[in-house]
């Protein structure tokens, strides 16, 4: 399928056609080493796109429903699901309709913010699928978690098949032992933990599940001789956390606007503001 936010939707180990072959890739890596050079890769563990993968979680095959934060929902209450408009194959779901699927004991409720809040088009973090009739013959509905946009559906790393984990190390491992890579970017790695609070929203930022999944991530690549940073979309005290034996290198969204503000007023109030924060929490 055609990505849609920036490639951050993957489907696959293959790589885009657009940007070239796996033998070019090689090549490149190959090169970069003999310059004395490495080549970065990334790997994304929060979600994927919708493609095969997804498409058998829907299919109810084998254990690829444990991949995703994805719930069926009893036919008794597709009442409380919107209809999917003709050519979509989902549909977002209200407030009213998460609220009420939460009391139910469905899914875990809203999450504490919704990135990409678009009216009408993203109003909550949680999509219905359209009926599908599964390999066993029964036709269901879904209700899955989607952190971004709605052809991303979030992996879910406390499911006990351990299939996110599996498919997010394999892919980290076809980076290095393949295609040459020598380090790794872990995208958006600070959303691996969501739970259901005893009251409130959901807990998906700050959650220790994620401290845990980014070291053996971290850990698993530094076995294969590489090496990891992270991208931290995150409150300071979580970045700090997360900076604890996890990835080897964080680049985060705290001194970055500093250093522009800095550079375009010639004040480095700002900046110096975020550095004494940032040494502040270790």
């Amino acid at each position: 399928t055609r990505t849609i936010d920036g490639h951050f939707d993957r489907i696959g180990l293959e790589i885009e056609p657009e940007f070239g072959t796996v033998d070019e890739f090689m090549t490149m890596s190959r090169n970069a080493a003999a310059n004395g050079a490495i080549i970065i890769d990334d790997v994304v563990p929060g979600h994927t796109g919708k493609g095969a993968d997804f498409r058998l979680a829907e299919l109810n095959y084998g254990d690829y429903p444990g991949l995703y934060h994805m719930v069926e929902i009893a036919e008794e209450d597709w009442s409380l699901l919107p209809p999917v408009p003709e050519g979509k194959d989902s549909a977002n779901l209200s407030v009213r309709s998460v609220e009420l699927l939460a009391e139910k004991g469905y899914i875990v409720g809203q999450l504490s913010r919704t990135i990409f809040y678009e009216p009408g088009v993203k109003e909550t973090d949680w999509s219905a699928t359209r009926v599908v009739c599964g390999v066993d013959g029964i036709a269901r509905r879904w209700v899955y978690l989607h952190y971004f946009k709605a052809g991303q559906p979030t992996l879910n790393w406390l499911d006990p098949t351990f299939a996110a984990p599996r498919l997010v190390m394999g892919d980290a491992l076809h980076s290095l032992s393949v295609l040459g890579a020598r380090m790794i970017r872990l995208d958006a790695n600070g959303f691996l933990g969501i739970e259901r609070r005893a009251s409130g929203p959901a807990w998906s930022e700050g959650h220790p599940l994620s401290i845990t999944a980014n070291q053996i991530i971290a850990g698993m690549v530094r076995k294969a001789g590489a090496f990891t940073f992270q991208e931290l979309n995150l409150t300071v005290d979580d970045i700090a956390a997360m900076s604890q034996g996890g990835a080897d290198l964080s680049y985060d969204f705290i001194t970055r606007p500093a250093y522009h503000h800095a550079l375009v007023t010639g004040d480095t109030a700002f900046l110096r503001l975020m550095l004494h924060t940032m040494r502040q929490h270790g």
